[in-house]
């Protein structure tokens, strides 16, 4: 109960902040962009003013990741084939996520489902926002590039189906794994470190929960465990 108010002032908190701050970044937003269209700029002008726009979406991204972590959607329950929208998620999101890095990164991604697992109850908006963070965070700790796995397996005595996401990256630390899903903690220089925070309140709130299961210097591997959960549980949840 001290949790859940605790999420309740915080939201109401950072409804507030995101408001403000959404107003103030658009003004100066649009005048950047304003200042890019002259001609006249010089190279050096337009790179200090191609910084200031990058930093000021970085401010926007995390403001809304704030209002997620704080204020997180009632999910929006529908049957669905959890195999398909992983297989989409991955895939789609790789490659969205590969246009923003820097320098050549090859990375490439095994996926392996269990193709008996059956249709459940699930938010699937809210099972692309927990694997895109999850990808995401796979991706920036392989600098060098690297293989994602995922793999499904469904169990039928436990009536759950569970998610592996394994990278070969340099893994977490012993002294971060304690706080790797807690709001703020991030490894990276430029980290907002809310991904893995908000990924793990969507886990729960959907009735499922995140394990981190790894060895530093051996990669990351996250496993997601979901109830498997039919349309008549729809009004008991």
């Amino acid at each position: 109960m001290q949790e859940s108010r605790q999420f309740r002032v915080g939201g109401v908190l950072a409804a507030g902040l995101t408001h403000e701050l959404k107003n103030s970044l658009g003004g100066i937003k649009i005048a950047v962009e304003v200042l890019l269209e002259e001609t006249a700029l010089s190279e050096e002008d337009r790179k200090v003013l191609m910084d200031v726009l990058k930093e000021v979406q970085r401010i926007e991204t995390i403001t809304r990741d704030l209002l997620d972590y704080a204020r997180p959607p009632s999910p929006h329950l529908v049957v669905v084939d959890l195999n398909a929208v992983l297989e989409r998620t991955f895939t789609e999101g790789l490659e969205n996520i590969g246009r923003g890095l820097s320098g050549a990164r090859q990375i490439s991604i095994s996926q392996d489902y269990d193709r008996g697992a059956p249709k459940t109850l699930t938010d699937p908006s809210q099972i692309r926002q927990i694997f895109l963070n999850i990808l995401r965070n796979s991706v920036e700790s392989m600098p060098g590039g690297g293989v994602i796995t995922v793999r499904t397996v469904h169990n039928p005595e436990n009536r759950v189906i569970e998610i592996m996401v394994s990278d070969t990256g340099k893994g977490v630390s012993a002294g971060d794994r304690e706080m790797i899903f807690e709001p703020f903690f991030s490894t990276k220089p430029k980290g907002g470190g809310l991904g893995l925070p908000i990924a793990k309140r969507l886990v729960e709130q959907l009735g499922g929960k995140i394990l981190l299961a790894d060895e530093a210097g051996t990669g990351t591997v996250f496993r997601v465990i979901f109830p498997v959960r039919d349309i008549g549980e729809a009004d008991r949840t």
